[in-house]
């Protein structure tokens, strides 16, 4: 195994690319559970912007999706790919959210995730996603949903 620092989406889809190759061969699965910013900055500053007068604009651009633009390469079942929605708003909301990005990005399982039920505690509360539908939602360790996806994963890849 190999680590990658990165600093940046583009960096992070360069990373990818590499490890991955170009027919995605090079991997029997990937699961993203980086955070990758939706925007970024249009005009990144080597330098302390500093307070003057007024308010500075800050214009974004849109990051690249990293684990769809993977999707739209897929051509076979390998390899296994597994994202995460972290998501506000009720179960149904959740779960509408995670069927839609299941579909949208072309991947096996979505890991849905409450962010009023994750976000600042030692335990989380997820709901595997695949086109066969969605599991219940479920409370434990991380360390204990991470053995779930991971056993869904080995599944996949055995089928």
């Amino acid at each position: 195994m190999t680590r990658r620092d990165v600093e940046s989406a583009e960096q992070m889809q360069r990373a990818l690319d590499d490890v991955m190759g170009d027919d995605l061969a090079k991997v029997d699965a990937l699961i993203m559970a980086a955070a990758v910013a939706d925007f970024r900055a249009a005009q990144a500053s080597t330098t302390k912007i500093k307070k003057g007068a007024g308010t500075p604009t800050l214009a974004l651009v849109k990051n690249p999706d990293l684990l769809a633009a993977i999707g739209a390469r897929r051509t076979g079942a390998r390899p296994v790919l597994v994202g995460f929605a972290l998501e506000t708003g009720d179960d149904a909301a959740v779960l509408a959210y995670a069927k839609a990005k299941l579909d949208a990005k072309k991947v096996d399982v979505v890991v849905a995730n409450a962010a009023h039920d994750s976000l600042g505690h030692t335990t989380n509360r997820v709901a595997l996603v695949t086109k066969d539908g969605a599991q219940p939602f479920t409370d434990g360790a991380k360390d204990d949903l991470a053995n779930r996806i991971l056993d869904e994963v080995e599944r996949r890849l055995r089928a």
